[in-house]
């Protein structure tokens, strides 16, 4: 018995589908960290309570 070699071209848009949404989640996190560096002059930053 041959294996089974064809290709199901639904496999190949679930990919590229999952692709595109991994790229658009890093360039929006990307964007985000360039955004709060450019504002605040850092990424992350705890901030402390003012002590009275």
């Amino acid at each position: 018995m041959k294996p089974n070699k064809t290709v199901k071209t639904t496999s190949d848009i679930f990919t590229a589908i999952l692709a595109l949404s991994t790229g658009i989640v890093v360039a929006s996190a990307a964007f985000i960290a360039y955004t709060c560096f450019t504002y605040y002059g850092e990424i992350f930053k705890i901030v402390e309570a003012p002590r009275f």
